[in-house]
C-alpha cells in the first residue's frame, strides 16, 4: 500500500501489524504530518475528521497532530492567551511590567498581556514535542543582539523568564515533569489545547466559507449585470 500526501510524493509502505490496515494508513499520514513538508490545511482537517472517532494510539496521535497543524500558530496563541487571561488561574509574577525578556533587549515588552502570550506560545511548542527544557525555550524566543557597527548575532532570551512561564503552566496542570528532563504536556493540558485548537480551526473554516459565499454572490451579480 502506497499513500500520496501533499508534496511528499509516494511514501514507503508501512508494515501492517496488529493495529490493522486502517491504523497503518493513518500512521503513514502521521509520518507525513511530522515531516518537513506539512500537508495542506484542508487535507489535515479531513484526516482529523476521519480519525476523531478512533480510539487507538495511532488515531489519538493523528488527531492531536492534525488539530494542531491545521490551526495557525498566530490564531491559536491569540485564542489560548485570551483563555488563560479569562480563567484567572495563571499566576503572574509581580515583575512582568518592568522585566526585560532578554539581555539584548532595551525595554520591557509594550504589551501588558505579554506573559499570557508567552505562556500560550510555550504551551503550544511543548504540545508538539515529547519534552522541552528551559534552555531550548530560551533559544527559541531569542533574538538578534545589536552590536552597533559590528555584525549582529543571535542571543538567547532570559532563562529566568522562561522558567517562570513553565512553572506557572505547571502549577495549573498544563505541563508536567518528564522523566528524561524538561517538561511535557499533561493530559489535562492536552485536552484544553485540543479544545481551543478545534474551536479556532472551526472558526477559521467558517470564515473561509463565508468569504467563498460572498465571492460567489459577487460573481453572480456581475454575471447578472452583464446579461
Amino acid at each position: 500500500m502506497t499513500t500520496k500526501v501533499g508534496k511528499l510524493g509516494r511514501l514507503k509502505r508501512l508494515q501492517q501489524d496488529e493495529k490493522g490496515e486502517r491504523d497503518s494508513a493513518i500512521a503513514v499520514a502521521v509520518v507525513a504530518a511530522v515531516a518537513i513538508a506539512v500537508p495542506s490545511e484542508r487535507g489535515m482537517f479531513e484526516l482529523y475528521k476521519a480519525t476523531s472517532k478512533g480510539g487507538s494510539e495511532w488515531n489519538n496521535w493523528a488527531r492531536r497532530l492534525t488539530v494542531c497543524w491545521s490551526c495557525s500558530a498566530e490564531s491559536f496563541i491569540k485564542a489560548y492567551s485570551s483563555h488563560l487571561k479569562r480563567s484567572g488561574k495563571l499566576e503572574i509574577p509581580t515583575w512582568v511590567d518592568i522585566v526585560k525578556t532578554g539581555p539584548q533587549k532595551e525595554l520591557a515588552p509594550y504589551d501588558p498581556d505579554w506573559f499570557y502570550v508567552r505562556a500560550a506560545a510555550v504551551a503550544r511548542h511543548i504540545y508538539l514535542r515529547k519534552h522541552v527544557g528551559v534552555g531550548a525555550l530560551a533559544k527559541l524566543h531569542g533574538t538578534k543582539n545589536r552590536r552597533g557597527t559590528r555584525p549582529s548575532h543571535h542571543r538567547d532570551s532570559s532563562t529566568g523568564v522562561q522558567r517562570s512561564v513553565v512553572q506557572a503552566l505547571e502549577k495549573i496542570g498544563v505541563l508536567e515533569a518528564h522523566p528524561d528532563g524538561g517538561r511535557k504536556i499533561s493530559q489535562d493540558g492536552m485536552r484544553d489545547l485540543d479544545r481551543i485548537a478545534t474551536a479556532v480551526l472551526e472558526a477559521e473554516r467558517e470564515e473561509e466559507e463565508e468569504e467563498s459565499e460572498e465571492e460567489e454572490e459577487e460573481e453572480d451579480e456581475e454575471e447578472a449585470d452583464e446579461e
